[in-house]
């Protein structure tokens, strides 16, 4: 793969740690761990933009299978190196550090927010909205609410400022609850879905362009994912090639693809001898 500097996605990275209960490697310390991620993470940071491959995947998935086709393989590391030189085997060895690497980033990854979640959230704080406003104004009147400040909130056009008075009427009326109670028709709870719906669209709406979720700055993590993901593909395949080259047609049994969810006669063949008493699959 192409160089590319991308540094700062090894360095915004290092906050990831490893799952501490699986070890994905020979039991040589956290140190050589450690030593491992921060490999994998510099590597994923070498390779090139236009390479990068969205990790369109299940997590748990991609581990599983990572785990049963090494378990499966069935030929060792000196094995492999002899018959297949070109294969770079340090890195096809090192497959399960690096899904553990990766299913580490996914879990710091964030989520990104459809539009459609946007659209239910503007729809239900839209009229709670609108009658708490009418009521702070039915309260200005009777002098329980001063004008000024309601008059601002009323004030603006536009979904982020809906948002925003959603936000400032239930402080608002937090702020009075002791002098209005018995004088509005609003719930505790109301009030708390009024507050809660407009600070999240205030987080996730731009006040120039309210009508497009806020692109996310791009998450670091997110990046860092994809790029791990685009190495783990492509070691996964010499993998395959690899179990290929030793098992013939039989390969898919032993290295399945990596998002089947669907196990191979091998896994099937050991879950049925760990029923009669068998242990898991070995190592190779």
């Amino acid at each position: 793969m192409k160089s590319h500097d991308r540094s700062e996605v090894t360095r915004d990275a290092r906050c990831v740690e490893m799952p501490a209960a699986v070890d994905p490697g020979e039991d040589d310390g956290e140190g050589a761990r450690r030593a491992r991620t921060e490999r994998h993470l510099a590597q994923a940071a070498a390779v090139a933009a236009e390479e990068v491959q969205v990790a369109r995947m299940d997590p748990g998935v991609m581990w599983a299978n990572v785990r049963f086709a090494m378990a499966n393989l069935g030929v060792t590391k000196e094995e492999v190196q002899r018959a297949l030189p070109a294969v770079p085997v340090d890195e096809v060895f090192e497959l399960p550090s690096l899904a553990l690497t990766l299913l580490a980033v996914c879990g710091s990854v964030r989520r990104p927010v459809s539009t459609g979640e946007v659209q239910r959230r503007l729809e239900r704080v839209g009229p709670l909205r609108a009658r708490v406003l009418s009521m702070a104004e039915v309260l200005v009147a009777q002098g329980y609410l001063d004008h000024g400040e309601v008059a601002r909130i009323r004030a603006g056009t536009g979904r982020y400022d809906m948002a925003m008075d959603a936000v400032q009427l239930a402080m608002l009326f937090r702020e009075h609850r002791a002098g209005l109670e018995g004088l509005h028709p609003f719930r505790a709870e109301d009030l708390a879905t009024l507050y809660e719906d407009g600070a999240w669209l205030v987080d996730h709406l731009t006040p120039a362009r309210t009508r497009r979720v806020q692109d996310p700055v791009r998450d670091p993590a997110r990046d860092t994912r994809d790029r791990l993901w685009t190495l783990l593909l492509a070691r996964y395949d010499w993998l395959r090639r690899v179990a290929y080259y030793f098992h013939g047609e039989a390969f898919e049994a032993r290295v399945p693809r990596l998002q089947s969810m669907v196990p191979g006669p091998a896994a099937r063949r050991d879950k049925t001898e760990e029923a009669k008493g068998g242990g898991p699959p070995a190592g190779p």
